[in-house]
């Protein structure tokens, strides 16, 4: 699940390796703290854990209200049957 989710988030070794660097410096950006992720495959990393049933992964709230939000795209992927 775990590397499916890393290949749907970036496709490009040297992407998956900044991606990896980042949840391992912090931990917390997969239990809610995602919205400080460092770059934008970490954000879709946390929505394909999220998607592929992943229990303690949390969608990244939103830092100006809180609020946990579906992003858009996945959200229009998912209606128009284009699901990655």
């Amino acid at each position: 699940m775990v590397l499916a989710a890393l290949g749907r988030a970036t496709v490009r070794p040297a992407g998956q390796r900044r991606l990896a660097w980042a949840v391992v410096a912090r931990p917390e950006l997969l239990t809610g703290a995602g919205y400080e992720a460092p770059t934008p495959a970490a954000l879709r990393f946390i929505y394909e854990l999220v998607k592929a049933g992943a229990a303690k992964v949390v969608r990244p709230a939103c830092p100006r209200c809180h609020g946990v939000k579906v992003s858009v795209k996945a959200e229009q992927a998912h209606r128009s049957g284009r699901e990655r």
